[in-house]
């Protein structure tokens, strides 16, 4: 087989014939002992080199990043810091100048141009 020792991701080899590597159900991973990405599509050196788990680790580390920024609402009784164009559930933070969203800090507004 090809050694692929830099690379911690293979894809899978079609036929299935005369696997020297790792037998996985979408085909012949050509390095022994890896594991089976659960697509079906790779092979890698360990579960988390598999895409899959890449972009699974990537969207729970966003998800547990505090927003920077909220968008404004309506509401009466503003806890938060009353802002041109509604209620900043947060104290202390600052209105962006779109009055549509406020921040902790003004380089955490949202960039959007304004027409």
């Amino acid at each position: 087989p090809t050694v692929h020792k830099r690379n911690a991701l293979i894809k899978l080899a079609a036929e299935k014939k005369d696997c020297d590597g790792t037998m996985c159900p979408g085909g012949c991973c050509p390095e022994a002992n890896w594991q089976c990405c659960p697509d079906d599509l790779y092979c890698a050196a360990t579960l988390d080199d598999c895409p899959t788990q890449i972009i699974k680790n990537y969207l729970q580390k966003l998800a547990a990043k505090k927003s920077t920024f909220h968008k404004l609402t309506h509401e009466r009784g503003c806890d938060g810091t009353m802002c041109p164009g509604g209620c900043c559930p947060e104290e202390n933070w600052i209105c962006c100048k779109d009055d549509r969203y406020c921040a902790q800090f003004e380089e955490d507004c949202p960039k959007f141009k304004l027409f």
